[in-house]
């Protein structure tokens, strides 16, 4: 006679005596006492390390909250790496071991611009006559001014701009209309990055940092344990361009001072909190399906997994062994969710 599997119910709310997360470490509050810098020997590129706290192991389920700074000019992309650490007595030699680490998540910041500070310019070919008694063409080539009227001071060799007409001057005049003002009519405009701009570091208003909030799980039972996290900037061709003499590097690099980096782990719910004694003595250490309702901006870790609610307010999973579940409930406002789960019967 074939067994039927028997499967019982359950409905999970707000537990205000249940600790859901456990702060690890703010290195805001530490005043980034973690941090140090990766110089890489080959490209002279600079990432950034935190030096993580105790406690980060296969099998746990983490929440962090990392704030990082966008630049003024650049879209920036960045791999957030699990590293272990060397085998090293040497206090003074860098510890990280970059070549055993475990990515959690990719990143891209966008960049902190409007249009009145783009990295873009018109860049115009044109073709102008400097004397109108021969005709003799000059071929040049400049930025154009924007000029915002018809009178003010149009400075000698330079090209101006103006409701879609191209003038060059051809000695300083203070008239739009004057004859050294040459109309140019042959010419291409060209839309160039400038590359040659150099990243500045004065960042005051707080607008120009994100926030990113994601649960990680350590999938990799090294022995030696995860102690940093890696920030690596993926550079491009924009980075050969960009350098620091002075420090002597090359390429992007993150400000520390604006940086800021919470973890906490992710308390399990399963199986006491979740079903209780009864259900833990008769064997039912998992679930079998669930469905959370609550805000779309909850985040719940599932067997390590980073799930959000949808915008619909549900996330369902069914016919799926559940042997972890996560909640991230910092405050009062997270509270309102409610778990239906079902579980497998043992006969």
């Amino acid at each position: 006679m074939t067994k039927t599997a028997s499967y019982g119910i359950g409905q999970y709310t707000y537990d205000p005596t249940f600790e859901y997360i456990t702060i690890l470490q703010n290195i805001a509050e530490n005043n980034k006492d973690y941090v140090v810098y990766t110089p890489d020997t080959t490209t002279s590129y600079r990432d950034i390390a935190f030096k993580l706290p105790e406690g980060i192991e296969y099998g746990n389920t983490y929440y962090m909250e990392l704030t990082l700074p966008q630049d003024p000019y650049y879209d920036t992309t960045i791999n957030l790496k699990l590293c272990a650490e060397n085998d090293l007595s040497n206090e003074e030699v860098f510890k990280v071991n970059f070549n055993k680490f475990q990515q959690i998540k990719q990143i891209t910041i966008p960049a902190d611009r409007d249009d009145s500070d783009s990295i873009y310019s018109d860049v115009v070919l044109f073709e102008y006559q400097p004397n109108s008694n021969d005709n003799t063409a000059v071929i040049a080539a400049d930025v154009p001014v924007h000029a915002t009227g018809t009178t003010g001071t149009f400075t000698a060799s330079q090209l101006y701009e103006l409701n879609g007409v191209y003038k060059y001057a051809i000695e300083t005049v203070n008239n739009w209309d004057s004859e050294n003002l040459v109309t140019v009519t042959k010419y291409s405009s060209y839309n160039l990055a400038q590359s040659w701009k150099i990243i500045s570091d004065d960042r005051t208003d707080e607008s120009s940092t994100i926030t990113y909030s994601f649960v990680f799980s350590p999938k990799y039972n090294l022995t030696d344990a995860y102690k940093y996290l890696w920030i690596e900037v993926v550079h491009d061709k924009e980075d050969i361009r960009l350098s620091d003499q002075i420090q002597t590097y090359n390429g992007r690099t993150l400000p520390i001072d604006y940086i800021d980096m919470a973890i906490y782990k992710v308390n399990n719910l399963l199986p006491k909190t979740l079903l209780g004694i009864a259900s833990i003595k008769s064997g039912v250490n998992s679930l079998t399906g669930l469905t959370i309702t609550g805000s779309p901006k909850l985040i719940a870790a599932i067997n390590g997994e980073e799930i959000k609610v949808s915008s619909t307010g549900q996330y369902e999973l069914k016919d799926f062994e559940i042997t972890s579940l996560g909640l991230v409930v910092k405050d009062v406002e997270d509270a309102n969710f409610l778990v239906d789960y079902t579980y497998a019967i043992k006969n």
